[in-house]
């Protein structure tokens, strides 16, 4: 929606219909697709180093360091992690954050799916 984004699909041969098909239908595919909203090429890229930075690539360790550190000591018949934990809820949130936004995989079945329910809708 006015990102500028690009897409390259390749028409790579005919095939005969296969009547147990619905057609259009995706053969293959590849590569990620970066998470919405992201800004754009532009704003991707900027994600991207972001992301991959030193700084965020330590917190992302202390993160996991912390989180883990409580489990066990829980684990080991400590205190349950609680929510009044500011430190334990920010690196879980931080986690989370992270999580929501790595790049989805391309799934061609999730492309044909789409596909067949986008051919129903059409006159």
């Amino acid at each position: 929606m006015g990102d500028s984004w690009l897409h390259a699909i390749v028409f790579e041969q005919m095939s005969p219909d296969d009547p147990r098909k619905t057609y259009p239908v995706c053969t293959a595919g590849a590569g990620d697709c970066p998470p919405e909203d992201c800004g754009g090429p532009e704003g991707y890229q900027d994600f991207i180093e972001a992301r991959s930075s030193f700084a965020a690539y330590e917190q992302a360790h202390e993160d996991a360091l912390l989180v883990a550190e409580r489990i066990l000591v829980f684990y080991e018949g400590g205190p349950r992690p609680t929510v009044d934990e500011p430190a334990f809820m920010d690196a879980l949130d931080r986690m989370r954050d992270r999580l929501d936004a790595v790049p989805i995989a391309f799934d061609r079945r999730a492309v044909n799916t789409a596909l067949h329910h986008m051919s129903k809708e059409m006159p």
